[in-house]
């Protein structure tokens, strides 16, 4: 396991009409504003110690365009880590520009549940640098924004998305995201076992939370033999209402993961 890269935590900046908000199941009329210009947020979590950011125009989600583009840019002003940024991305000039506004990676949710040869398109574009977001509901892969069902499983988008070359996926449990009700880690078990990366969001509630998270995710990559990872969680409201500082979360992650490998190693030992 050496070298290997930690459990991250990222903060969530989910953008709408410009402001940094927080949302409680994808209801839409349940934001509330956290940060009215979402640049302040970037700064926020750039002088917390944060390395990456993930980052949701909530508006183009529902538009099918961006509509945050100008946040976006103000986000990439003022932090220096990376930046994953999703949300109404639907054509290849629109995976452009977010790419010109400053974000590291795009995250591909709707586009790439219902048009797979776009998707294969822009990943062979941007090699590397496209990301799947997975949205979960009952098992059911969600689009537009969280507002529509579609008759798809984890387990057969896991699979396509090894073959269309994504390596990639964030996967959120919709029903859990903004409640503070705990992480369903397990939903990153499919992607994992097709050799896919990983990262969980919706739910963090607690510390505790996090360390369950990171035990599972260290067990799961142990499980599974075809080279998948868990990278880490995506927390958003539970930061965001102080519930802990992105230093104990980073901490609660960093020791929960290696205990559980250092465990699971002992009990391969012969």
């Amino acid at each position: 396991m050496e070298g290997r890269v930690p459990f991250e935590i990222i903060p969530a900046v989910d953008i709408m009409a410009g402001s940094a908000v927080r949302l409680v199941g994808g209801d839409y009329s349940s934001a509330k504003v956290y940060w009215k210009d979402a640049g302040d947020a970037a700064s926020y979590w750039q002088d917390q110690g944060a390395a990456r950011l993930h980052v949701v125009d909530l508006d183009g989600a529902l538009k099918g365009e961006t509509v945050n583009g100008r946040a976006l840019e103000a986000i990439r002003s003022r932090f220096s880590g990376l930046l994953d940024f999703g949300g109404g991305i639907r054509d290849v000039e629109g995976a452009g520009r977010a790419f010109d506004a400053g974000a590291d990676f795009v995250d591909l949710g709707t586009a790439l549940l219902k048009d797979a040869g776009f998707a294969g398109g822009l990943v062979k574009g941007y090699p590397g640098r496209i990301i799947a977001s997975v949205d979960l509901k009952g098992g059911r892969a969600m689009a537009e924004g969280w507002t529509e069902g579609l008759d798809l499983r984890a387990e057969a988008l896991a699979g396509t998305l090894k073959v269309l070359g994504i390596g990639t996926a964030i996967v959120t449990d919709v029903s859990k995201d903004g409640g503070l009700k705990g992480v369903s880690v397990g939903i990153l078990e499919p992607f994992i076992a097709q050799g896919l990366c990983a990262i969980a969001s919706g739910g963090t509630g607690t510390l505790d939370d996090i360390r369950k998270a990171a035990r599972k995710a260290a067990s799961m990559e142990l499980i599974h033999e075809k080279g998948g990872r868990a990278l880490g969680l995506i927390v958003g409201k539970a930061l965001y209402e102080k519930a802990f500082s992105l230093g104990e979360a980073k901490e609660a992650a960093s020791s929960a993961a290696a205990e559980a490998r250092g465990r699971s190693l002992e009990g391969l030992r012969p």
